[in-house]
């Protein structure tokens, strides 16, 4: 879905349209290796982020 973004931004703002799209995702140049990395290159998580999501998961598993 990440790598869909553009695409999907640019869909017209109706139901059916996004809901075309998202059924069939095109499998092109989005899951080619270097267009990939590089949107995995582009996420960006603070330490924050991870403290929270870790005592999040940590506390759903019973484990705090």
């Amino acid at each position: 879905m990440t790598l869909s973004k553009d695409r999907l931004v640019a869909l017209p703002r109706k139901k059916e349209a996004i809901l075309a799209y998202l059924h069939d995702l095109p499998q092109d140049s989005l899951l080619l290796p270097e267009n990939f990395m590089r949107s995995c290159e582009k996420v960006r998580f603070r330490e924050e982020d991870y403290k929270k999501l870790r005592g999040a998961v940590e506390k759903e598993m019973g484990l705090a």
